[in-house]
């Protein structure tokens, strides 16, 4: 006799999961996005990980922590990554110093 069953994973709210692979969305602002960050992620084994994002945050960037996903099936020892997608929020609206300022910033000897 065989017995068949479905293992299925329970959805969590801070992470997906892709097979040993744990995914992570944050949502960054704008001028975090374009200075830099600090990510605090609190990790299913109930640790902080401080991720300092010094590189620009464009849509689609993707930083990846080696060895803090899931633990590899075949082998518990070791485990998979932990990838962190961001959320850019922009602002709703500028006045018309700050896009100024920004346009100085941004794109300089442009009118």
């Amino acid at each position: 006799r065989r017995v068949h069953g479905i293992v299925k994973d329970k959805e969590h709210s801070r992470f997906q999961r892709t097979g040993s692979d744990l995914i992570h969305t944050v949502d960054i602002d704008l001028a975090s996005a374009l200075t830099g960050y600090v990510v605090d992620i609190k990790t299913l084994d109930d640790r902080i990980l401080h991720i300092p994002i010094t590189d620009i945050v464009c849509p689609g960037y993707v930083k990846t922590i080696p060895f803090e996903g899931m633990p590899l099936p075949d082998n518990a020892a070791k485990s998979g990554d932990l990838h962190i997608n961001f959320n850019i929020i922009f602002p709703r609206q500028l006045k018309a110093d700050q896009r100024e300022i920004l346009r100085q910033t941004l794109l300089p000897g442009q009118n």
